[in-house]
């Protein structure tokens, strides 16, 4: 293994073996306010263009890695949340905020999808290293294929 970490080998691996291209989505999302935007993952003939939080502008930069990543990430905060209201108060989106209800039905459908696609055995890197940039999140961020 390149990396010195084992979760971004296996993300490295899963891009790579799972032959996906992912990068950002031609589609704008109506975030209201929200670091929402979309990205485009294709396998094959499969396009799904899903939400993720981009807080960080990590989209603009386009790692396929990186969006994998996120795509799993956001896939475990629905996954963990028992409902909308509690996944807006995991991630800090207003509930009130129709976006934030047009974001979470789209992940509704989106992730049963994006599960039989990618499996639940591929793990994200944990949150908050990324949000603090901890090691972890710079070789995820210097993660290449």
């Amino acid at each position: 293994m390149g990396n010195k970490y084992d979760e971004v080998e296996k993300l490295i691996e899963a891009v790579r073996n799972l032959q996906l291209s992912i990068s950002k989505s031609p589609y704008e999302l109506n975030n209201d306010g929200h670091f929402y935007q979309r990205v485009r993952l294709i396998k094959e003939s499969l396009i799904i263009d899903f939400p993720i939080m981009d807080e960080f502008s990590d989209i603009e930069k386009g790692n396929p890695v990186v969006l994998l990543n996120f795509i799993l990430q956001e896939c475990l905060f629905f996954e963990d949340a028992g409902n909308f209201e509690e996944w807006c108060e995991d991630i800090g989106l207003q509930k009130d905020k129709p976006a934030s209800m047009a974001i979470y039905e789209e992940l509704k459908i989106i992730i049963p999808e994006i599960r039989s696609l990618l499996g639940h055995e591929i793990k994200p890197i944990n949150y908050y290293d990324i949000e603090f940039n901890t090691g972890i999140a710079k070789a995820l961020r210097a993660a290449t294929i």
